[in-house]
């Protein structure tokens, strides 16, 4: 997920400005293709300038403490302040697919299927580094297939 840290505006404050780099590295997720997506990527680096400069807005962490030493600073209140009309609307677009994007979980849904293909409820105490060889041993070879 280092390709999207971006969107959180505290990581933008204390690592440096978006770069068009930073949303070229969208490219690794299906999504970047897709017909609607790819323009609002491309649209984006129109608007870095504009969102660096809504970032650097952002009060200091001295200044966004409550009486208990809290943050008060609101991610989703940020992106819902600066969704439309803030020379920030393809960024805000693109996020709506980077948080509806789900990552596979087709490996660990395999690992497990072969744990409980292989270990019975007997075999509980088995060691776990015995386990894992196992496990390893198993997943590799009905990957190479």
């Amino acid at each position: 997920m280092k390709a999207v840290r971006f969107f959180n505006p505290l990581h933008v404050l204390a690592s440096g400005d978006v770069t068009e780099a930073d949303i070229d590295g969208l490219a690794l997720f299906r999504f970047a293709k897709h017909p609607r997506l790819a323009p609002k990527i491309q649209e984006m680096k129109s608007e870095i300038s504009a969102f660096n400069t809504i970032v650097k807005a952002i009060k200091p962490a001295a200044e966004r403490l409550d009486p208990k030493g809290k943050d008060t600073f609101d991610l989703g209140n940020f992106w819902r302040e600066n969704e439309v009309g803030k020379g920030v609307d393809a960024f805000a677009f693109v996020l709506r697919a980077v948080l509806a994007n789900s990552p596979n979980s087709i490996p660990p849904e395999r690992v497990f299927s072969i744990l409980n293909d292989t270990f019975e409820d007997d075999m509980d105490s088995s060691y776990a580094d015995y386990i894992e060889l196992s496990l390893q041993l198993q997943f590799n070879d009905r990957t190479r297939e």
